[in-house]
């Protein structure tokens, strides 16, 4: 048995041997329904929660992956600053998240996926004395607006002493229902997946960076393109400036070799998606709370198999624009780095050229 509280759903799991069916079952109803949220324990979780949060300054790959979402999102609750639950969490109290569970653990706001050696009819009877048995009622309802645009960014968080610079990129994309997501999808895998052009160009070409992608993610109500540089702090601009020669080369021209490649890549790969009865039950889930239709693998598969040459050009020229970039460093803005010219100058002076060259606006962040 396990949960797992994310940001847009809850994932609660239980595997049982066939004889054990309803015996699991009367487990798990026990615990969803009569929680001891025993005070210590509870504490001992705040304090985790805490602790990790006060310490994420010292992480800058997490600095930079959380202003990088702050940024990407502003004006949404999607882009609410994480570290505000340093101010929430110590006033939770037991009763709150007793309250909590009651209102939001409804059959109505449940989706329940089940694979296994079991009959349907069995499933079934088991489940509906389990509904039974949760509170009644509706869940409240859940209105989230579309984010609006943000600006392109260049911002840098000055963490002195950090060696490595830790770089997160950002560019709105579309929505899983989009047609076009999964096209993006390949696109993205292409431009920064497993053995794509930005890490070959990057790592084994040029030895600029010790890590590098770039991947298409979502929300319900959005989706985004993603990236990540690790790399030493006096090969920051010079990293970017190829990652954006990369991106403009794609919407010029996609290689149709290297597309052809990533295409059977990414369709010999996608199987392990769904290899394990947890997998198929979560997907399907899934699919089912956010409206999706449950022949989606098949439309993916499709979407892989079919995507042109050409259309690929054309949503690059779309999404990965360069214009749009949101780009945040973490990095020690003194570190020198040395110019072809022969000057020396820092990490901060060399991110300034580097965005007036973009046309992107520069910014300093503080760490926090």
């Amino acid at each position: 048995m396990s949960f797992s509280v994310n940001e847009e759903d809850t994932v609660i799991k239980l595997s049982v041997l066939k004889g054990d069916w309803e015996k699991g079952l009367a487990l798990l109803l026990d615990v969803l329904t009569r929680p001891r949220f025993e005070e210590h324990v509870v504490q001992v979780s705040k304090d985790q929660i805490l602790t990790a949060l006060k310490r994420q300054g010292e992480d800058a790959r997490s600095v930079s992956r959380r202003e990088a979402t702050i940024w990407h999102f502003r004006g949404h609750v999607y882009g609410r600053d994480p570290l505000g639950a340093l101010a929430t969490i110590p006033g939770i109290t037991r009763d709150e998240l007793g309250d909590f569970l009651k209102r939001y653990l409804v059959p109505s706001n449940l989706v329940v996926a089940v694979a296994g050696d079991i009959e349907k009819p069995v499933v079934f009877g088991s489940l509906e004395k389990f509904f039974r048995s949760l509170p009644r009622g509706g869940a409240p309802e859940r209105k989230l607006a579309e984010p609006p645009q943000t600006g392109p960014v260049l911002a840098l968080v000055h963490k002195p002493g950090q060696v490595q610079s830790q770089i997160s990129l950002a560019l709105r994309s579309v929505r899983r229902t989009h047609p076009d997501f999964w096209k993006l999808s390949l696109l993205a895998n292409l431009f920064g997946g497993g053995d794509s052009l930005l890490y070959t160009r990057l790592r084994e070409d040029l030895g600029l960076v010790y890590a590098a992608f770039f991947a298409q993610s979502y929300k319900w109500q959005a989706g985004t393109l993603l990236g990540y540089i690790g790399c030493k702090g006096d090969k920051t601009s010079q990293a970017l400036e190829e990652t954006v020669e990369i991106m403009n080369s794609l919407q010029r021209e996609v290689p149709a070799d290297e597309l052809q490649q990533k295409r059977m890549d990414v369709l010999n790969s996608f199987v392990f998606n769904v290899d394990s009865p947890y997998a198929l039950v979560e997907t399907y889930g899934r699919y089912h709370m956010r409206g999706e239709l449950l022949d989606t693998l098949d439309r993916i598969q499709e979407a892989y198999i079919q995507a042109k040459q050409e259309e690929l050009e054309s949503l690059s020229a779309k999404f990965l624009d360069p214009r749009r970039l949101q780009i945040i460093v973490v990095g020690d803005k003194t570190t020198p780095v040395n110019k072809e010219s022969g000057k020396v100058i820092s990490l901060e002076e060399d991110l300034k050229t580097l965005a007036t060259k973009l046309d992107l606006p520069y910014t300093e962040l503080p760490l926090r």
